[in-house]
């Protein structure tokens, strides 16, 4: 440059007295919490079970005696009684394969400086915030495993990975994928929600552990990919384990969140999964024999060659249904995003109802407020229509809240543990019998089930999609 720039001096030349400036707001840039859908179905249980459980005593069938006849001097009709039956949500903590209630757990830990410090010389506190985050974290966990089935499946890889080189999966690097160059895979058989920045995942190939508590880096609903690394770190809550690499991973391995595999919850999931003989279901007992065949919900289109969704399909399964019950109860049709839309569009706008605030007909859905669309059904009555991110994909289900609760054992929700300090407590040194660390941890757990008292009076549309 010329003068007088030349001898003019700037900031830059004297950078030692920069001071970096900061934007006051900590940004989150994480999807926010789910779950807020799917976890009002389920009233929680008034009283927490104790003992070894809780049975539920049912009829399965009425008397059957009335008879018609044509004599008029002709004997009456034979007697019967209706048939009665039993279930019980068990409980049993010697034999975890004999008790139907989910452990769930969640836990901080930190240093003693920085729990003193309480976040004086950062933007935040960030052993408050790690604290905090474990309620919401644990009310979306809970809503995205009522979900899924009892082996806790969250997707399926669904083609060859690519280098995680980019956020679309068509500009990926195809092949030479290692640890070091991270993986890219579109996912299918769950939805993309579940996978969030910072999630740690195991991928198997059937049975067997391909690579254990990767990270995903990020995902792309706009074509359901996500990316994955293998990471080394100083922590080693987030090491990835082997026993083989992201090299291994392939088309059709099976994801789980960490050290979850086959370790599902009881709820919707469970339920609609279809029942397979010599089952050991909820309570032991399996399904598929005449005494407990009533715990089965209405399906349509099992097996059937997956079709876009139409309205006349929604009828099938209402027709279906309309079988079961004649009065008119409430019912709520839930689906994923892509299939929401494609009801609003089958119907059209015009078929929707909008009901003020305060209308008689909406008491039935008090708990949803005014989420969810309006519709008339000559089966089902007046239906809320929800549309919900964690909802399984090419799947429509049609539940009915009255008939599910949460269960919880000897306590309700998740309990914190007591602590010297709040929920905080010192834990041991290093090297044993040496006394208590500067190292502080607080603890969580829970001890719930779902419980649903008529599964028949649900119902679902299998192998649907959007287009």
């Amino acid at each position: 440059m010329a003068e007088p720039y030349d001898s003019a001096w700037l900031l830059e030349d004297v950078s030692a007295i920069i001071q970096q400036q900061y934007f006051p707001e900590f940004t989150e840039e994480a999807p926010g919490r789910f779950g807020s859908v799917v976890n009002k179905y389920f009233k929680p249980s008034m009283d927490a079970i104790t003992g070894d459980g809780k049975t539920m005593q049912v009829e399965i069938a009425p008397g059957d005696t009335v008879r018609f006849g044509t004599d008029p001097l002709g004997p009456f009709a034979s007697p019967d009684v209706f048939q009665a039956g039993s279930i019980k949500v068990r409980f049993n903590k010697a034999t975890p394969s004999s008790s139907d209630f989910s452990h769930v757990s969640a836990s901080c830990q930190t240093n003693d400086i920085d729990l003193e410090v309480a976040g004086r010389g950062s933007i935040i506190d960030f052993v408050e915030r790690m604290f905090k985050q474990i309620m919401p974290e644990y009310d979306e966990k809970l809503a995205v495993h009522r979900h899924l089935s009892r082996s806790a499946t969250v997707g399926t890889v669904a083609d060859t990975p690519k280098q995680n080189n980019s956020f679309n999966m068509s500009q990926a690097t195809s092949g030479s994928v290692t640890n070091v160059t991270g993986a890219r895979f579109t996912v299918s058989a769950g939805s993309i929600s579940y996978f969030r920045p910072g999630t740690r995942i195991d991928i198997y190939n059937g049975a067997n552990l391909v690579v254990g508590n990767v990270a995903v880096t990020d995902s792309n609903p706009a074509d359901n990919s996500i990316g994955v690394q293998y990471v080394s770190s100083p922590n080693t809550v987030r090491n990835s384990t082997g026993p083989l690499t992201l090299t291994n991973v392939a088309s059709g391995n099976i994801i789980y969140y960490s050290n979850e595999r086959n370790a599902g919850m009881y709820s919707l999931g469970a339920y609609f999964s279809a029942p397979v003989a010599s089952e050991s279901f909820i309570g032991g007992v399996d399904r598929t024999t005449s005494g407990y065949r009533w715990m089965i919900p209405v399906t349509t289109r099992p097996g059937a060659t997956a079709a876009t969704l139409t309205k006349s399909m929604v009828d099938d399964l209402a027709i279906a249904m309309g079988y079961r019950q004649e009065d008119e109860y409430g019912v709520v049709v839930t689906t994923s995003p892509d299939l929401h839309q494609k009801l609003r569009n089958e119907y059209t706008e015009a078929a929707f109802l909008n009901i003020p605030d305060g209308d008689n007909r909406l008491k039935r859905f008090a708990n949803f407020g005014t989420m969810g669309l309006n519709y008339q059904h000559p089966v089902f009555g007046l239906v809320k229509v929800m549309s919900d991110v964690l909802h399984v994909p090419n799947t429509v289900r049609v539940i009915v809240p009255e008939t599910w609760r949460s269960l919880y054992y000897g306590f309700r929700g998740l309990k914190m543990m007591p602590g010297t300090k709040g929920g905080w407590y010192r834990v041991t040194e290093t090297t044993p019998n040496t006394g208590l660390s500067k190292v502080w941890k607080c603890d969580w757990y829970a001890l719930q089930t779902d419980w649903c008292s008529q599964p028949w009076k649900n119902g679902q549309i299998l192998n649907v999609s959007a287009t």
